[in-house]
């Protein structure tokens, strides 16, 4: 299934950008769907395509779609020409053919220490690219302009998902006054039927992150282990309607306890919901003054936190179209902050993630902000924890 293409009202724009970027172009490349952004922009099937695929958007001119002989006919109705290869000689005789030898060439690359996701261009293209007098560019600054700002459409779909997991939630609290649980992959089991039976589908990047792990990084432990009483882990949840085609994924967490809620965690919990606040009143004070970006937000968080005397464990900031896995995007160095370094634009949502350590207990909470035309709010808020009772 595919989503209607956005560069049929985007090119002009896009090209403007180029020329103002000094570029010859942007190659938009894709494999087996791993590209968000064709996806958004191009209106790819979920799966993509089997071959690589490439769209070049010179600055000025029509564009060509690269593609397969055998994906050709799956393609959606794309602006310019259309490019047929075979064989790796005729896709590098088509590359050479199209893109400029010179000049400044935008691809999904991102720069050192930054987005790792964006980075999916293969060697060989790469190697092609640079093996002239073409200057690589990461298309980073486009994709956030133009494929990060939600659609209408998608803005209303992340806001029942957002709906969606809230009753989620619900259930599970209710569920879990009920029953008891042997292991963690018992739990998962049954918070899987409680999504589907809200027509969501949870992304693999959903798992638990389990006591000491939880200080360190998410680990996806749904798969065994045992539901120890005293123990404590952090839920996190990237949802989409079921049959959604545009992809957007929403996060959500929750703390759970294996037994009751220690007070140091509930004072805790407090103090991240009033720190997410100041936050976020923070960036919309920011914003108004211009442009702010993701690695802001995360030291306007670590600032907040420490007015209150406390560590943040952990800040990870980053946009709900993909998941914000911890790791996957870029960052510091410390191994704990992490911050998503493009601009936060009108229209763009943005997953805000607090874990604050007072060396007693640790608190979670994952929240989704977004900046519109009125300023920066928040459109979903973190929820309290939930208390499990093991078998």
């Amino acid at each position: 299934m595919s989503v209607e293409p956005s560069i049929h009202t985007l090119l002009g724009p896009i090209q403007l950008a180029l020329v103002a970027e000094r570029a010859r172009g942007w190659l938009i490349y894709d494999l087996r769907g791993r590209s968000l952004v064709a996806a958004r922009l191009l209106g790819l099937r979920a799966c993509g395509t089997e071959r690589r695929f490439f769209y070049w958007i010179p600055a000025e001119g029509l564009p060509v779609a690269i593609v397969h002989d055998d994906d050709a006919t799956g393609l959606p109705d794309l602006p310019g020409e259309r490019a047929r290869y075979r064989t790796a000689i005729e896709l590098r005789a088509t590359l050479e053919a199209h893109v400029p030898r010179e000049g400044t060439v935008l691809v999904e690359q991102a720069p050192f220490a930054q987005i790792a996701d964006l980075a999916i261009v293969d060697e060989a293209t790469l190697s092609l690219l640079r093996g002239r007098d073409t200057l690589v560019r990461s298309s980073l600054e486009l994709v956030n302009r133009f494929a990060g700002p939600l659609a209408e459409s998608e803005r209303e779909e992340v806001a029942h998902v957002i709906a969606d997991l809230a009753a989620l939630r619900a259930a599970l609290g209710r569920t879990l006054v009920s029953s008891t649980f042997a292991t963690w992959q018992e739990l998962w089991t049954r918070i899987e039927s409680e999504a589907a039976a809200r027509m969501l589908v949870l992304a693999d990047e959903s798992g638990f992150a389990i006591d000491q792990l939880a200080r360190a990084q998410r680990a996806s432990e749904r798969d065994g282990g045992a539901i120890v009483p005293g123990s404590s882990a952090r839920l996190d949840l990237w949802a989409m309607r079921r049959g959604s085609i545009s992809r957007v994924l929403v996060p959500s967490s929750i703390d759970l306890f294996v037994g009751s809620e220690s007070a140091a965690h509930a004072s805790l919990a407090t103090v991240v919901a009033a720190s997410e606040d100041e936050i976020t009143r923070a960036v919309d004070e920011r914003a108004k003054r211009g442009r702010v970006l993701g690695s802001e937000i995360a030291e306007i968080a670590w600032s907040a936190v420490r007015r209150r005397g406390l560590a943040l464990a952990s800040t990870c900031v980053g946009w709900p179209l993909g998941p914000v896995a911890r790791g996957s995007h870029a960052c510091t160095f410390d191994a704990e902050g992490f911050a998503d370094p493009r601009e936060v634009v009108f229209g763009t949502a943005w997953a805000l993630r607090l874990g604050i350590d007072d060396g007693r207990a640790i608190a979670w909470r994952t929240s989704v902000i977004e900046r519109g035309e009125g300023g920066v709010g928040v459109l979903a808020r973190g929820t309290d924890g939930l208390v499990v009772r093991a078998s």
